[in-house]
């Protein structure tokens, strides 16, 4: 694993942290965790969620999925070069990353896009499709965890016809 716990990269609002903004006017989920008032992404993934055989200990209580394996587990259908830049830019998660209890879930209010991505290794595609349940619309592509990576004009074709519903 490249870098440290002090490495900092671009910060964008995912999963259970999309789900607590205010104000948003949509929301849109890729291979995510859409979490209800009171559960947290550990709880919804659980003990047998595929990345856990691969998270392994780091200092200070952090975590991290070894950089030889992101790339297989994380982004399947990128090209290997994509697939290598991406896994260099993972960081170590902080101690109980995952298990915050969401207090707000702002997708009961707002319009909410799920894209479901069949080949994920990280996140169970079935666990997907009862999050996508959750959400106002969905879409299924045959990706990996990162079709932002791997099918970038899929998503952005996905975001704008769900922008025009």
């Amino acid at each position: 694993m490249r870098g440290s716990p002090d490495r900092r990269g671009p910060q964008l609002r995912r999963g259970a942290v999309a789900t607590g903004v205010q104000g948003a006017g949509a929301l849109v989920y890729l291979a995510a965790f859409v979490p209800d008032v009171g559960e947290s992404c550990a709880t919804l993934g659980g003990p047998d969620a595929p990345v856990n055989a691969w998270i392994r200990p780091f200092s200070d209580g952090f975590t991290y999925v070894p950089e030889d394996v992101a790339p297989g587990l994380f982004y399947g259908d990128c090209t290997p070069s994509a697939a290598r830049d991406a896994a260099s830019l993972l960081v170590p998660q902080a101690a109980g990353h995952g298990r915050g209890e969401v207090s707000t879930a702002a997708w009961r209010h707002v319009r909410s896009l799920y894209v479901v991505c069949t080949q994920d290794r990280a996140t169970s595609p079935d666990l997907q499709r009862r999050m996508a349940s959750r959400c106002s619309a969905a879409r299924v592509f045959d990706a990996s965890h990162s079709p932002y990576i791997s099918r970038p004009q899929a998503i952005a074709d996905a975001n704008t016809e769900f922008a025009a519903a």
